[in-house]
């Protein structure tokens, strides 16, 4: 007759297990997590993408249909008025509310979620109707000492507004606001072009 084995598992075959249990469940964790970034970051860009293509849509569909025959920028560069040939005018401006604090310099520093204030999203105004920027995560942050804010991540860098001569002496209006996220740089910004006066 054979015997049974009834010593059950020992101290160092419990360890071996729970060692190798732990280092599976903490790779799992860090695929997931990264997983979730990844999916994060994907919907970021479809959401400045889709911001993007609406807004520019329906800018330079008014320039070209509306026949835009003069462009006058402000001294800033924040904002440019747009004239047409039924005698109408619009006024295209950014609000930066956050984009001049760099969050990068040595005179920001990261605050508790506790006592804060939020600062207001920065946003693009076309024919008085405010277009805020998709909010895509914030950081609280205190900038040289001022206290707690709550700063958006996706702010607006910069306005530019050029006019190019091309062939006939026709000019071309370029419009580029170029907007600015820590996870995705400056790549999905805004860019604007239409013909000034085309016969």
């Amino acid at each position: 007759m054979k015997r049974i084995n009834n010593k059950g598992l020992t101290t160092i075959e419990i360890l071996v297990t729970f060692v190798i249990t732990a280092t599976i469940v903490i790779s799992m964790y860090a695929s997931i997590t990264n997983l979730k970034n990844k999916e994060t970051i994907a919907s970021y860009k479809e959401s400045i993408i889709t911001y993007r293509d609406l807004l520019t849509k329906e800018i330079q569909d008014d320039l070209i249909t509306k026949h835009l025959i003069s462009v006058i920028p402000d001294e800033t560069n924040k904002r440019v008025t747009f004239f047409f040939k039924n005698g109408e005018s619009k006024i295209l401006s950014v609000d930066q509310q956050t984009s001049n604090h760099n969050l990068g310099s040595g005179n920001v520093t990261l605050c508790k979620k506790s006592n804060q204030t939020t600062s207001a999203r920065d946003a693009i105004i076309y024919d008085n109707t405010t277009y805020e920027l998709p909010n895509l995560g914030s950081e609280y942050v205190n900038i040289n000492g001022t206290g707690c804010t709550n700063v958006y991540s996706l702010r607006i860098k910069s306005m530019n507004i050029e006019t190019v001569t091309v062939e006939d002496a026709a000019y071309v209006l370029s419009v580029k606001i170029e907007l600015w996220h820590p996870d995705l740089g400056n790549k999905y910004s805004i860019n604007i072009v239409s013909p000034i006066d085309y016969k």
